[in-house]
């Protein structure tokens, strides 16, 4: 079974269900946007060797996890306040797995980041031998 963000084709007796539901859609795209740029940094910085980089991602974590708390809030507000049934109660509990994982990958960045800093202050040397210090 295949579940969609797609508000459903009927439309709601409440516009501001419909809008809210937007808005969740939103938000979560916003936070796989942020992950998705979060893994390519990175990826970066392990890769040439960039500390500065490194840190970089583990601040910018902290707007993922800013994000997941967002999106929690909202889903459980709907929850309680709209009570949904059917595909838009699917849709919801769907959002709350998702935000999860993407905030999980966040600090599945961060750690690599930490991991990248150290390997640079504990392997200057063999940086500079391959040239890239």
């Amino acid at each position: 079974m295949e579940y969609s963000m797609e508000p459903s084709r009927q439309p709601h007796i409440s516009s501001e269900f419909e809008e809210e539901l937007r808005e969740l859609k939103a938000k979560l795209i916003l936070m796989a946007s942020k992950v998705e740029d979060l893994i390519g940094t990175v990826i970066d910085a392990l890769v040439k060797r960039d500390s500065a980089l490194a840190e970089s991602v583990i601040v910018r974590d902290k707007e993922i996890d800013s994000l997941e708390k967002e999106v929690d809030e909202h889903c459980i507000r709907v929850l309680a306040l709209r009570q949904p049934a059917a595909s838009d109660l699917r849709r919801i509990t769907t959002a709350l797995k998702v935000v999860t994982d993407l905030e999980r990958m966040g600090d599945l960045c961060v750690n690599i980041a930490r991991a990248t800093i150290e390997i640079n202050r504990e392997h200057p040397e063999a940086l500079a031998r391959r040239g890239m210090v």
